[in-house]
């Protein structure tokens, strides 16, 4: 880029004074708006002398943002220590407090309060970042810190979905669905552990009350696995990559409580969380439903080796114990989770981490490709 220079590796500075030019991701967040989006700043004129410079650039960002959004986005910034009123409200009514800084000079040490924050407001929701949320601090070769902004836009960002998700009701977030959403409670009645033997009633309950209300937009079926009519095992391992888990440490018997939310031709596997009362089903699946929705940032990929059976006590072989649903059901919460398939030893337009375990007895590897979408 000619007359442009790149600055701590992340931030592209040009002459025009355009320092930001925000992604795809984040224009297609903002077209979903359907109500004013404030983005306020709190900062405070008398602040850490590496934290002022940071101010303006955070200001830039900030008018892309309004820039993009056709109207929809407010913003405002203030030195609460200046108004009196947006000070109590800020610390009254959106828990932002000062934060105290310590800094050295040739004439001695010093301690200032400062604000430092963001806050998104949208509707009835409001997310705020603070201090820690927006700067990270590195030393420098010459042993001074290095204080920069984080990843401000994937921050700020986050923060808008957060609270324009939270916002949007579940009828609201059906009613922008292109295609109508299936939900299918896949189970093995006869197998099902004892403490979750209440459970398909209790997501059957949730599912018919969001039916009832969704205007044709969500419905939900219960099929028993293996019985006539409903898939085997083997079809649900091809097409979800289900697989059933085990009743107990000791125990041969297996059961599936597995939930496959569809809508658009693509699919989501849902597995109950928490303390699987009613409240956690369905923030389960209102959170499910709403990744769904236009304006979804990213899609996760997970991939795992197959399973190797493993040996007993008694050298018989059982199924393997290893499971990555919990770090699947964490990356519900924000990404959309879809398996993939590593044989061509390739994925197309992906960015992808692989971690795994360093324990020699447990070799599965997670690739988490993300893909901009």
């Amino acid at each position: 880029m000619p007359g442009c220079f790149r600055l701590a590796g992340c931030v592209w500075i040009s002459p025009a004074g355009r320092e930001y030019s925000l992604s795809p991701a984040t224009r297609s967040l903002l077209t979903t708006l359907d109500e004013p989006l404030l983005v306020r700043g709190y900062f405070s004129a008398k602040t850490h002398p590496l934290l002022a410079p940071l101010v303006p650039r955070i200001r830039d960002l900030l008018t892309e943002y309004a820039l993009a959004s056709d109207g929809k986005v407010k913003v405002e910034v203030i030195d609460p220590l200046t108004d009196p009123d947006k000070e109590a409200e800020a610390n009254q009514t959106y828990g932002i407090k000062p934060t105290p800084l310590q800094a050295a000079d040739r004439y001695g040490a010093s301690v200032v309060n400062a604000y430092f924050n963001l806050l998104v407001r949208y509707g009835d929701q409001n997310v705020v970042l603070n201090f820690q949320d927006l700067i990270e601090v590195k030393a420098a070769a010459n042993g001074q810190p290095d204080v920069r902004l984080r990843n401000l836009e994937y921050d700020l960002t986050r923060a808008i979905k957060k609270a324009v998700y939270g916002f949007q009701s579940i009828e609201t977030v059906l009613a922008s669905l292109e295609q109508p959403a299936a939900l299918t409670l896949y189970t093995t009645p006869n197998t099902l552990p004892e403490q979750l033997q209440v459970l398909p009633a209790t997501i059957a309950k949730v599912a018919q009350e969001i039916a009832a209300t969704s205007a044709g937009k969500f419905t939900f079926q219960q099929l028993q696995v293996g019985a006539p009519g409903a898939p085997t095992s083997d079809e649900l391992a091809q097409q979800f990559g289900l697989r059933p888990f085990q009743a107990s440490f000791f125990s041969p018997d297996l059961y599936y409580l597995h939930m496959v939310l569809s809508s658009g031709g693509e699919s989501q596997v849902l597995f109950p969380a928490g303390d699987l009362s009613e409240a956690s089903v369905r923030a389960t699946l209102e959170t499910a439903l709403k990744r769904g929705a236009k304006g979804f940032l990213k899609v996760v990929g997970i991939w795992t080796p197959p399973d190797v059976p493993e040996q007993d006590m008694f050298g018989q072989q059982t199924q393997s114990f290893k499971s990555y649903t919990k770090i699947a059901e964490v990356l519900r919460e924000n990404y959309t989770v879809q398996p993939v398939d590593l044989a061509t030893g390739q994925v197309a337009a992906m960015w992808m981490c692989c971690c795994w375990s360093r324990r020699k007895a447990s070799r599965k590897r997670i690739c988490l490709p993300l893909i901009n979408i």
